[in-house]
C-alpha cells in the first residue's frame, strides 16, 4: 500500500477526490436546475413595458464571470479538507480502540 508523508493512503486521497468531486457536481447541478426553472417560467409583460420607456432605457446590467481555474482550485481545496478530515477521523478513531 503506499503511504504519503503525512500518513496517508491513497484510498483516503481517492475516497477525497470522489466526495469534492460529488459535492461541486451537485452544486452544478442545482445552479443549472435553478437557471432552468427559473428561464421555463418567465413570462414578461411586453404590453406594460412599452408604456414606460424609461424602464426600457435604463435597465442594463454590468458583471463579470469567474475564471474557470476557480473551480479548480475549489475542488483541490475541498479534497484537500476531506483528506485531512479522514485522516483526522481515522487516528481519533484509533485512539479510542
Amino acid at each position: 500500500m503506499v503511504y504519503f508523508a503525512f500518513g496517508g493512503n491513497i484510498k483516503n486521497l481517492i475516497t477525497a477526490v470522489t466526495f469534492s468531486a460529488l459535492l461541486h457536481f451537485i452544486y452544478f447541478s442545482g445552479m443549472f436546475l435553478i437557471g432552468y426553472f427559473q428561464t421555463t417560467s418567465y413570462t414578461p409583460d411586453i404590453d406594460g413595458q412599452w408604456e414606460n420607456v424609461t424602464y426600457l432605457q435604463n435597465e442594463v446590467v454590468f458583471g463579470t464571470t469567474g475564471s474557470p481555474l476557480f473551480y479548480l482550485f475549489t475542488l483541490i481545496g475541498v479534497s484537500f479538507a476531506v483528506w485531512v478530515a479522514l485522516l483526522l477521523h481515522k487516528r481519533l478513531a484509533g485512539k479510542n480502540n
